[in-house]
């Protein structure tokens, strides 16, 4: 996995949450092997006891990338930003 473009996560219950995530892969594999490997890491993610449930997609070409900013200010203010790849 190259990058993070996109997170959400909701609330589901007593300290779990149902994660969304778009992603970038190095390569250029097949269809059916991006699929396998979506999978996989879904079930890795689904290991912690938090995750209710993993859902991955893949990125569009050229999204930038999530990384984490400063912790916020307020309830309001996002604490991830995009970036430039």
């Amino acid at each position: 996995m190259e990058k993070v473009t996109y997170l959400h996560l909701e609330y589901v219950g007593r300290e779990r949450v149902f994660l969304v995530a778009a992603v970038s892969l190095t390569g250029n594999d097949r269809e059916s092997d991006v699929a396998e490997e979506l999978y996989a890491v879904e079930q890795e993610i689904e290991r912690d006891e938090h995750i209710a449930e993993a859902v991955l997609t893949l990125s569009r070409p050229g999204s930038v990338a999530l990384v984490p900013s400063r912790p916020p200010t307020s309830p309001r203010e996002s604490t991830t930003r995009a970036t430039d790849p």
